[in-house]
């Protein structure tokens, strides 16, 4: 029997023991440095403010200087740079306007913006990630209340059951998943937790409409905590609901938590949807490195007053 494995590795059942023996032992100490073993990709928009003379255009520049590459600017969903001119895809880091925050100027002018990462791809993109947040906090940039921190969690690789059990896994925990944000996020109009947007539906009417819109059949709203709609456009789920951050620490273990959730629903892991506690649960099943744990048991505590 041979199965691709989470880290891209190929398993064959003739494995010999100290083999197997090895290789859990090698997976075991990644996870020992709280490094992901995940190689599923991802995608994260920063949403910052800032003041004065830090515009939108001083800090792609400032990217651009850290990341060794052009940095887009653009419109709302823009597909043409206001810096170079050139064509947008999802290949370079870039900076969107965002109506939801409030500032001052226009165009490159602009004290607000959302940083939006290309496709990233496990502990390389989280080093990436970092670079960019360490450049934002030195430019300037600064988090209030109305910013978010969006990631996107590639789902290509999802089948109709595999996406059925992450549903279904969300669905049950989302208050548990809620309580590791401010309670602001908790009540916040551009990611609804699915039981208030659904507040006149039961839990399992919740999963059928939303793997209905999996399997291709009726709408979806984007402002709800875990946004399916960019399933169907680019292969990818959306979360939504933390908090506007520049903090590496918490943006990796959210990350991490998200890439472990997404890839045991893929796995069919049994208890993933029954465990008490969703994090301690991956822990045990080798997706999550237990020092992501304490962090996330550290932000339930905090936000728990």
């Amino acid at each position: 029997m041979t199965r691709v494995l989470r880290d891209g590795r190929v398993y064959r059942g003739d494995m010999g023991a100290s083999a197997r023996k090895a290789h859990r032992t090698r997976r075991q100490d990644v996870l020992d440095q709280g490094k992901t073993l995940s190689k599923r990709t991802f995608g994260a928009e920063i949403e910052y403010h800032s003041e004065g003379a830090v515009t939108k255009g001083v800090v792609a520049e400032r990217l651009e200087a850290a990341l060794g590459e052009h940095v887009h600017v653009t419109g709302y969903h823009g597909q043409s740079c206001l810096r170079c001119g050139g064509a947008v895809g999802y290949d370079k880091w870039k900076i969107e306007h965002d109506g939801s925050l409030h500032g001052s100027g226009h165009g490159l002018a602009s004290t607000t913006g959302e940083v939006v990462s290309p496709v990233l791809t496990g502990q390389a993109g989280l080093e990436t990630l970092k670079l960019v947040l360490a450049t934002l906090r030195d430019a300037g940039a600064k988090i209030n209340n109305r910013c978010g921190f969006h990631v996107h969690v590639g789902a290509r690789d999802l089948d109709q059951d595999s996406l059925a059990r992450l549903v279904t896994a969300y669905s049950v925990h989302e208050r548990q998943i809620y309580s590791l944000l401010p309670r602001g996020r908790r009540t916040n109009r551009f990611c609804y937790q699915w039981s208030s947007y659904f507040y006149r539906r039961t839990p399992d009417d919740v999963q059928r409409i939303a793997k209905n819109f999996l399997g291709g059949h009726g709408g979806w709203d984007k402002y709800t905590g875990l946004n399916l709609s960019p399933y169907r456009r680019i292969g990818t789920v959306e979360f939504r609901m933390h908090s506007g951050t520049l903090n590496f620490k918490k943006a990796e273990a959210w990350i991490q938590f998200l890439l472990g959730l997404v890839d045991a629903s893929v796995d069919a892991t049994d208890g993933l949807a029954t465990t008490d506690k969703l994090w301690d649960y991956l822990i045990r099943e080798k997706y999550l490195p237990k020092k992501t744990g304490e962090v996330l048991d550290a932000r339930v505590a905090q936000y728990s007053h």
